[in-house]
């Protein structure tokens, strides 16, 4: 209920996208300000450039750089950008920061570091990846990535097994499921793209089918048996509340250097089955096999064309041996922390100071987060911080530390 009160009674500042005038502005005037300052250094508007990366059309995103160092803003809007008559929830970017925030306890060396929010101006500011780039770009060029599988492993049994019931006590389990059903819009596009659409000729569900893939998008979408075997999973999706489900696991990866990941973009974040994320990621990586191929400048590089086809060979055996080891890693990863847990229930005592420790974290986290949100956003902020500040019995083992950019 705040939030629609609070979304649709903004002034006109507030709700409209960020430029380079109103982002030094919003930075100069912030409540907690000396945050953003700690990060980029300056004191004034002139002292920070303002550059916009958006390269979606769901949000607005930019990077600010003072004299000290980069900040990232994202912002999201009621529509999309090119079509304003496709309306999208404002409320994506609260779900986005609270699951952020809960990923930064559970991995933080995975995941970009949360700044601060704003309901507002319904922005996050979040540590600046740079120089990134999209795992999917990273891939199209025929990059591999060696710690890929141990890093999407990690990160996918360390979000996944501390918000399920194997992980975390049953009465805060059942909070995450009612907050989380807040974000039900970004579920619902989520339903329709992935387990409606592709099989339905239904003009409510329009496909883009490339010309040549016209009598395997026909044959999919009549296989009967198929379409019943998607309809019981999407079943499973919508009734199964296992774990917190990144939603649409968009991974980043460091230019010149492989060994380096992190998880972005939870603003599809839900209550759902727990095979959701790897199966979600496993299967990019299956377009991305049968898309690969030798680069149009790797093939300029190659004096034959069978160099050619014995390259993009390789990086078709990377590809299915990297879906292979996250689904092994993410797996073997999962029923540690399990093993874990029974470990230190059965200990007693001895895991008691520890858990006092943890507790006190999840405390000072949560007044931190309540202080958060100046420009509109301190309720949403007290909101995130109640939700996650959860017992500590989810925290039964030490996350690794947090790396650089």
């Amino acid at each position: 209920f705040w939030w629609r009160h609070k979304t649709n009674t903004k002034k006109k500042d507030e709700s409209s996208p960020f430029n380079e005038r109103t982002l030094r502005q919003f930075i100069a005037t912030h409540p907690r300000k000396q945050a953003l300052l700690a990060v980029l250094g300056g004191a004034h508007g002139s002292d920070w450039q303002v550059e916009e990366v958006s390269d979606g059309n769901i949000n607005y995103v930019f990077v600010v750089t003072g004299p000290k160092g980069s900040l990232c803003v994202k912002q999201s809007v009621p529509h999309l950008r090119k079509f304003t008559a496709f309306k999208l929830s404002e409320m994506r970017v609260f779900f986005e920061y609270s699951a952020l925030k809960l990923h930064n306890r559970l991995a933080p060396s995975l995941s970009p570091s949360a700044v601060l929010f704003d309901g507002g101006h319904n922005a996050i500011v979040m540590e600046c990846l740079r120089p990134h780039i999209i795992l999917r770009r990273g891939l199209m060029q025929q990059q591999q990535y060696p710690q890929l599988s141990e890093h999407v492993g990690e990160f996918l049994a360390r979000s996944l097994f501390f918000t399920s019931d194997w992980g975390m006590p049953a009465a805060d389990k059942r909070q995450l499921v009612h907050k989380y059903s807040g974000n039900s819009f970004m579920c619902r596009l989520t339903e329709e793209v992935v387990f409606t659409c592709p099989y339905s000729t239904h003009p409510s569900f329009p496909n883009s089918v490339s010309p040549g893939l016209a009598a395997v998008a026909e044959a999919v979408i009549g296989d009967t048996a198929l379409k019943q075997r998607v309809s019981e999973l999407k079943l499973l999706f919508l009734s199964s509340c296992e774990a917190l489900c990144h939603g649409d696991p968009a991974h980043r990866q460091p230019d010149g250097d492989t060994n380096n990941t992190k998880v972005i973009d939870a603003e599809f974040a839900f209550m759902g089955p727990v095979a959701f994320d790897p199966a979600l990621f496993v299967a990019n990586l299956m377009l991305a096999y049968f898309a690969s191929g030798p680069s149009t400048q790797h093939h300029e590089e190659c004096q034959q064309e069978q160099q050619c086809q014995q390259a993009g060979g390789r990086h078709e055996e990377w590809i299915l041996q990297c879906a292979v080891e996250v689904w092994e890693k993410f797996s073997l990863k999962f029923c540690r922390l399990w093993a874990q847990r029974d470990k230190a229930a059965a200990g007693g005592g001895g895991g008691r100071e520890q858990q006092e420790q943890q507790e006190q974290q999840a405390e000072q986290e949560e007044q931190e987060d309540q202080e958060e949100g100046g420009g509109g956003g301190d309720k949403a902020a007290t909101a995130v911080g109640n939700g996650d500040a959860y017992p500590p019995a989810l925290f039964t083992s030490s996350s690794s530390s947090s790396s650089s950019s």
